[in-house]
């Protein structure tokens, strides 16, 4: 499922940035274990969020759409 890859590189931006669960809740407004439940796909994960997470990733919300390497 496209959210599903769009979690997995969202975590993938995220270590590659050097940025903790923590920095991104923080960037978020939002606390660290309802970050954890967008990343783990606990919590669903919609579009306003996901361009907000590209955005402080710097990188486009094709992040969803992203091939896994």
């Amino acid at each position: 499922e496209t959210m599903d890859t769009a979690r997995i590189n969202i975590k993938r931006h995220r270590e590659l940035k050097g940025l903790r669960q923590q920095d991104l809740a923080d960037k978020l407004c939002m606390g660290l274990r309802s970050y954890q439940s967008l990343e783990s796909g606990e919590t669903k994960l919609d579009l306003e969020r996901l361009a907000q997470i590209a955005s402080i990733l710097e990188t486009s919300s094709a992040i969803s759409k992203e091939k896994l390497e």
